[in-house]
C-alpha cells in the first residue's frame, strides 16, 4: 500500500473478503475516492503473497461486453479470442483450484448494457459457475441504479476524501518545500466549493507551484485554470479510449525526452545510468514507430496491455481529426507526428489513467 490514494480500511476489507471466497462485490464511491489505485495495490499484492490470478480490465466509453470479457480471458489465460457472455467466459476458465479475481473499472460506461453485464455475473454466481473467481465491479454509480437486490452481492464503500487526506496526496506528487503546504491549502480552499476531484486540484496545484501569485490573484487564476481544464476535457479528450489516451501520452514523452531515455525508462538491458547520458531533448517531430513503441511500453507498464494494431492506425488518424496531433510526410517516407495537445489536456489524460507522466520528462 505504497501509494497515498490506496485507502488502508476499504483494502483490508477487501482482502478479507476475497480470502473468504466471496464471489460477487461492488465496489463504490465519488470520482476520485481511490477505488483503481486500492484495487491494483491489492492485486500486487494478491498476486505477490496469495499467488492469485488477478485480470484488471478497465472498460472504456463505447467498449461493449465482449470487448470487457474477452480482455478477461486474455489476462488470466493468455487467450485470444471473443468472449460474448459470461456463460461462454465460464466455459473457457479453468476447473481447478487456482484462486482467480477479475476486476471491471468503471462497467457503467457500458451504458445500456451495464446492469445487462452485472446481472449476467449474478446469474452465473448463483448457478454455482466459476467457484474459484471472485468479481470485483467498480463504479462511482449508486448501487441502487444497478440492482434493486442487495443481497446478490457485498458492496465496499469509498468515502470521498476528507481535506487533509487531500492535503497528503497532492503534497506528494511534488518536491518538499516550506510554501508547499501552505498553497495547497489555499488551492484547495479555492477549488473545493466547485470541485474535489484530487485531478483537479493535483493539476491546478502543478500548474501554479511556481506562479508567485498573490492571495486575490490566486484564487481568479485557480478557477480559471478549472474552467480552462474542464472545458478542454469536455471538447476533445474526456471520452477518449484508453489507447488514444496513450497515444498521445507516449508523443508527449517523445517529444521531450531523447530514444536514450526510452531505453532507460523501459529495456531490461540498461539498468544503470552512464555518465553524460542526455535523457531530455525537445522534438518537434516524432517518428510513428517511436510513438508506437513508447504507446506499447505505457501500456504494458500501467495498463497491462501491449496491443498495438490496426486500431492503433485509427486512432492516430482520430486525434488528429480532433486537432490533437498533426502528422508530416506520407507512406513512401518517414512519417513524422507533432503533438498539439495542451499540456493541460496531457496532465488530465495522465491524471485519469494514473500514470505518474513527471517520471518520464525529468532527469530522475
Amino acid at each position: 500500500m505504497d501509494s497515498p490514494h490506496c485507502r488502508e480500511d476499504q483494502f483490508k476489507q477487501l482482502y478479507q473478503e476475497i480470502t473468504f471466497n466471496t464471489r460477487l462485490i461492488l465496489i463504490s464511491g465519488p470520482v476520485s475516492s481511490g477505488k483503481t489505485t486500492t484495487v491494483k495495490s491489492l492485486f500486487e499484492h494478491l498476486k505477490e503473497k496469495e499467488n492469485m490470478h488477478c485480470a484488471y480490465v478497465y472498460i472504456d466509453t463505447g467498449d461493449t461486453i465482449c470487448d470487457a470479457l474477452s480482455e478477461a480471458s486474455s489476462q488470466l489465460m493468455q487467450m485470444k479470442r471473443r468472449i460474448r457472455n459470461f456463460y461462454s467466459f465460464s466455459q473457457v476458465v479453468p476447473a481447478d483450484d487456482q484462486r482467480r479475481v477479475v476486476a471491471f473499472d468503471s462497467f457503467d460506461l457500458l451504458g445500456d448494457n451495464a446492469v445487462n453485464f452485472f446481472n449476467q455475473a449474478t446469474a452465473v454466481i448463483d448457478s454455482n459457475m466459476m467457484p474459484n473467481v471472485t468479481f470485483l465491479f467498480i463504479t462511482h454509480v449508486n448501487p441502487a441504479f444497478i440492482t434493486s437486490n442487495p443481497l446478490s452481492y457485498t458492496n465496499i464503500t469509498f468515502p470521498a476524501y476528507k481535506r487533509f487526506e487531500i492535503e497528503e496526496i497532492v503534497a506528494s506528487y511534488y518536491s518538499s518545500n516550506d510554501h508547499l503546504p501552505i498553497l495547497i491549502k489555499k488551492i484547495i480552499s479555492i477549488v473545493s466549493p466547485v470541485s474535489t476531484d484530487l485531478r483537479d486540484i493535483i493539476f491546478i496545484t502543478h500548474t501554479l507551484s511556481n506562479a508567485n501569485l498573490a492571495n486575490d490573484e490566486l484564487g481568479k487564476v485557480a478557477l480559471q485554470t478549472l474552467n480552462k481544464m474542464r472545458s478542454q476535457k469536455t471538447s476533445r479528450i474526456n471520452e477518449l479510449p484508453t489507447l488514444a489516451s496513450a497515444i498521445l501520452l507516449a508523443t508527449f514523452i517523445a517529444s521531450k525526452t531523447t530514444v536514450t531515455s526510452d531505453l532507460m525508462r523501459f529495456a531490461r538491458t540498461l539498468k544503470k545510468r552512464k555518465k553524460k547520458i542526455v535523457l531530455l531533448e525537445k522534438n518537434e517531430l516524432i517518428s510513428v514507430e517511436r510513438v508506437i513503441a513508447l504507446t506499447k511500453a505505457l501500456l504494458y507498464s500501467h495498463l497491462d496491455k501491449s496491443e498495438f494494431d490496426y486500431a492503433g492506425y485509427v486512432q492516430i488518424q482520430n486525434l488528429i481529426d480532433l486537432g490533437l496531433l498533426s502528422m508530416r510526410g506520407d507512406i513512401y517516407g518517414e512519417p513524422k507526428l507533432s503533438l498539439l495537445a495542451t499540456e493541460q489536456e496531457i496532465f488530465a489524460i495522465a491524471q485519469k489513467l494514473n500514470i505518474r507522466i513527471d517520471e518520464y520528462v525529468s532527469e530522475k
